[in-house]
């Protein structure tokens, strides 16, 4: 059986590839954000893992995978290399006990943390002390909170990387307010990577 990911490239200022973000898919057709309904964090892993291969996915550079609240509490992150990987951790997320916990121990063992979709009036407040990089949905959040919520990261010491940079204007705003990287249909649509689900015995 073929198995489909769509890996969307991340690139800094000089806009030079330097990680992919995995979004997992149903067919060669098809890409689209988990929602529900569609396949779990435990799918795109196996499929970026076993069935195509990391390496193969990662080109040489660092994977961002999206988490959710199952995928932390249960430590399934501690199945990947913390060397590759870059874990997502949406901020808009009921920030339960056990996440923070989950966060604070991925921190504590050298894993990249992103908080994903951060403003100053989101939950995700708590993370950041865990987190190297906050990733800011350029499409959600209105001018001037954006100069002040990048203000205020960059006084943190965190790391910038601006989504949803779908036009010239973006990418410039997202420059101008000192964002490190970006990512969006401005750069390219999603590459889909196909390759061969593994029989059983093989898995």
């Amino acid at each position: 059986m073929d198995v489909y990911l769509a890996r969307q490239p991340i690139f800094d200022r000089r806009q030079k590839v330097i990680a992919y973000e995995l979004v997992y898919q149903t067919g060669k057709e098809s890409y689209y954000p988990e929602q529900n309904g569609t396949p779990t964090k435990s799918q795109l892993i196996s499929s970026a893992l076993l069935d195509i291969g990391l390496e193969k996915v990662s080109r040489g550079n660092r994977l961002f995978i999206n988490s959710s609240r199952d995928f932390l509490i249960t430590e399934a992150a501690f199945l990947l290399p913390k060397e590759l990987v870059a874990i997502e951790v949406p901020a808009d997320e009921e920030l339960y006990r056990q996440v923070i916990d989950a966060c604070r121990h991925l921190h504590k063992e050298g894993y990249t943390l992103v908080l994903d979709g951060f403003n100053l009036l989101s939950k995700g407040g708590e993370l950041l002390e865990f987190v190297d990089m906050v990733k800011v949905d350029l499409q959600a959040i209105e001018s001037a909170e954006l100069e002040k919520s990048a203000s205020y990261l960059k006084k943190n010491g965190k790391i910038l990387l601006a989504k949803e940079v779908e036009k010239v204007r973006d990418y410039y705003t997202a420059m101008d307010y000192g964002f490190d990287y970006c990512q969006g249909y401005f750069f390219c649509e999603p590459a889909i990577i196909k390759g061969k689900g593994l029989s059983t015995t093989k898995m």
